[in-house]
Order: structure tokens, then sequence, then C-alpha cells
């Protein structure tokens, strides 16, 4: 990928081509970024640059034997690593290689994949997904090789966060005596999760959230979106790469939260037990990935009830959730926000640390039904 058809981060694309072209290039280098902020994006492209046979001041050729090689994701010095999960295929030991081309056509598809988008392709069930301990040793395995072509070896480790602790040190160990001839590219979401020491150890690199004029820009130039409709689509996705790229093909998995919330709001305000019980047993079939977004979109959407509740006329919904927004934001009020915005924080942490499913959302449905009763305060 070039620098050229990354989305937004125009000064970050300058910089990481400055380091090339000076020779400095870091050998851990942490891309720390909100989801949907295009860190993969650069990352690839940064990975093309370093390696490019012919490049120009700021970007690669991308018609060299290298840049032909890395744009499929297919060069042999370049090494993935991500989330993984056993599945009906691989009922044990899963790893990055066994996904290879699954995750390779995802992100040749869509190089600002979401985590979300990952599992669902995966069909994972009830599952985390994680990066362990055969990710690491695989790894070691190749830095064990030298480099067959390209100038520095590329290992691109797609949300290190994943990592669990062995797999965490293991990695450590690496960083603390790399080859230098190797190249660690990670793409972070939740650097929180990373051990300090593996932090202490890499070149951190904010991206920051593109506006939603870049995203506008990135949209009609990339992707072929009508200018007025990707300025439409940048102000409803809340500087989310991935969400508005999804939202311009008609995602069906963005559907799958607008319809879900608003029938369990529905059946929680009518406190419809039976329906909330249908619904619940349905909701704790479609994994933790899932229901873990189920709480990130009910958040978002407390908050723009209270946005409209306050007049502002504006909010960063499309036309299938404004007309529930307009029937629902009564019931969101002063007088139960901080219980509802508490409520859902907590879903996702128990819902994060293997909580059931069932227990967990029929609970908090019944004590939704009764906080969606109370009165606002005066």
């Amino acid at each position: 990928m070039q620098f050229k058809k990354v989305i937004a981060n125009s000064s970050v694309k300058l910089r990481l081509a400055a380091q090339v072209n000076e020779n400095r290039v870091s050998h851990a280098q942490l891309f720390d970024e909100k989801e949907g902020s295009g860190g993969l994006a650069l990352a690839l492209a940064y990975a093309q640059y370093i390696n490019c046979l012919n490049p120009s001041e700021n970007d690669s050729c991308g018609v060299c034997s290298s840049c032909i090689k890395l744009e499929k994701l297919q060069h042999p010095d370049l090494h993935l690593v991500f989330p993984t999960a056993t599945t009906k295929e691989i009922s044990k030991n899963p790893s990055s290689s066994k996904f290879y081309s699954e995750w390779i056509g995802a992100v040749l598809a869509n190089p600002y994949l979401s985590l979300q988008s990952w599992v669902t392709l995966l069909e994972v069930d009830n599952k985390q997904v994680a990066i362990n301990i055969i990710d690491s040793q695989e790894v070691l395995s190749k830095l064990s090789l030298r480099a067959y072509e390209a100038k520095k070896k590329i290992i691109l480790i797609w949300l290190p966060e994943k990592m669990n602790t062995t797999t965490s040190n293991k990695l450590l160990k690496i960083l603390e005596e790399p080859d230098p001839q190797t190249v660690f590219l990670m793409v972070c979401q939740d650097s929180d999760n990373l051990l300090p020491t593996i932090l202490s150890r890499v070149q951190i690199i904010k991206v920051p959230t593109p506006s939603a004029t870049e995203i506008a820009e990135g949209l009609t130039q990339n992707f072929a979106v009508e200018n007025g409709v990707a300025k439409s689509l940048s102000l409803m996705c809340a500087g989310d790469i991935n969400k508005a790229i999804e939202l311009a093909g008609g995602n069906e998995e963005e559907d799958f939260y607008i319809t879900n919330f608003q029938n369990w709001m529905r059946f929680c305000y009518t406190a419809n037990v039976i329906e909330i019980s249908n619904w619940v047993d349905a909701i704790a079939t479609v994994g933790r990935e899932r229901q873990k977004n189920i709480a990130e979109y009910g958040l978002r959407f407390f908050r723009e009830c209270l946005v409209h509740n306050f007049g502002s006329g504006l909010n960063n919904l499309h036309e299938k959730e404004t007309q529930f927004l307009y029937k629902f934001s009564p019931f969101i009020h002063g007088g139960n926000i901080i219980l509802l915005t508490e409520a859902f924080e907590d879903l996702h942490n128990q819902i994060t640390r293997n909580a059931n499913p069932k227990i967990t959302f029929m609970n908090l449905s019944l004590n939704i039904s009764k906080m969606l009763k109370l009165k606002a305060e005066v």
C-alpha cells in the first residue's frame, strides 16, 4: 500500500518517510491509535516504503518487485501476526499462520479492518480472540532466518494488546536483543493493556483520529463515494474510517447493532419479560465481541439522545436511527443517564471477563426497565 492511498494522517506519513530517508528507522515501532484511525493502513504503507527499490522522497514507487509483492501482502520478508481463536476447522492450537489467507483477504478488501469485522469473518462463536504462545514461537523461528530479498524483514503485529502474558514476555526477549535487519511494526488500539516493559522498548507513533473532512475526502478519492454522501457519512462515523466504509457499503453488521439495540430498549420499556428472555437467548449466541459492541453502541446512542434533548439539532446518526431517536430520547435524561452509563460500562467489563451472557443481559434488562421509568431531575 502506498502512503498516498492511506486516508488522512498526512503529517504522520511525512514523519515516517523522513525516518526512512534519514536512516532513523527504529527496530520496534508501535502505532497507537483509536480503532478506525488507519493505523494498520499506515503500518502497511510504511513497510512498503522501507523496502521499496525506487522510492521517491515521500512515497514508495508502487511498481518495483518489492512493492508489487507487498501490495499483495505476499512478500517473503513480511511476516504477519494477528489475533485468532479456535474454529470448526481449526479445533486446537490456533495461530496466525493457520489463518493467513483469510486475514490477507480481509485486509486487502479493507485495510481499515476492525476487530469485530475480523471476528465475524472467523466465525469463532462465543470465543475471544488472542495472540498466543504459538505465534511468538513462530516469530522466533522466522527471525532465525536471513532476509530473502528485502532490505529489512518486517514483523507486523496487529493488536498486540491481545497477547497473553506468556506471549508478551517472549516478545519482550526479542525486543531486548533486536536483529538489526528486522523491524517490528505493531498496531495497537489499547496500549494500557500492554506490558510497560514492552512500551519502554518501542518508538510510539500516535495516530490521530481523522477529521470528518479527511474521511470524506478519502471516501470520495479511494472508494468512489459521491461527495455529498461522503460528507454525510463522515459525520456519522465519529472519526472511524472503517465504520465510514461499512456505512458506504450498507454494511449488515451495522444493521445488526441498530436492530438489536432498538428491539432491546422497546422490550425493556414495556417490561415484556417473554420478549426480553427471547432476545437474551438470541444475543447469548452471537459471540463476546459482538456482545461488547452492543454495550459500546448503547453508550454512544445514549449520548446522542442527550445531545438531541439539549436541542442542538445535530447528531451523528443516519436515517435508520434518527426516527427511533425522536421517540426514545425523552426517556434518557439527568435522572437516569449516569445509572445507564455505569450499567453499560459494567456490561462491557463483565463480558470481557467471560461472565455468563444470559445472566448478565437478563439482569441488566430488568434494571433497564426500571431506569427508563425514572423521572427526569428538575
